[in-house]
């Protein structure tokens, strides 16, 4: 399914379905195409990347308690964790992506809510078209846009990079994100 708003109705009603009531923020995060610098931007070299249509979405709302459910549409799989409990999931990978953005988020101070939320993305896995950073970005934006605090995009850039690299353990640079 490609065409947007078909595919925000069926994030939005599978978020419905699984948590009950409607998503108080959807988030977007595109995939990108590297134009120039392959493989360079991990030695500090210049990069030329360019967005692409394909996009990773989120639709969420936050919960009183410290817990993220998360549900993957591409998966169908639900996964389940703690903001005080970083271990990775090894049974829901995917989830990894989540988990590492929240620890890199906490570790700089930011106040995290809980939250349930639904994902899906068009962005091709293992396509080298960053399907992972999307999922790190979508879900720094979503954290964002769910809290009091707010990060100019280069430097919620870099948290979404360390978070690949230092929990997911990719060696990515930064032309990911």
């Amino acid at each position: 399914m490609t065409d947007p708003a078909a595919r925000t109705e069926r994030l939005v009603s599978e978020f419905r379905r699984r948590f009950g009531g409607s998503p108080q923020v959807c988030v977007r995060a595109p995939g990108r195409v590297p134009l120039m610098g392959s493989h360079t931007d991990y030695n500090d070299g210049f990069v030329v990347p360019a967005a692409i249509d394909r996009d990773v979405r989120i639709a969420a709302s936050p919960r009183a308690d410290a817990t993220v459910r998360l549900y993957s549409l591409n998966f169908d799989q639900s996964d389940e964790f703690r903001l005080s409990d970083f271990a990775k999931a090894d049974a829901a990978p995917w989830s990894n992506y989540v988990r590492g953005v929240a620890r890199i988020l906490q570790g700089e101070g930011l106040s995290l809510p809980g939250l349930d939320a639904a994902l899906e993305g068009n962005v091709p896995l293992g396509a080298g078209l960053s399907s992972s950073a999307a999922i790190e970005v979508a879900t720094a934006v979503l954290f964002q846009a769910l809290s009091d605090w707010q990060l100019e995009g280069p430097v919620l850039a870099r948290l979404c990079q360390r978070a690949e690299n230092e929990f997911v353990g990719m060696n990515c640079g930064i032309m990911d994100q």
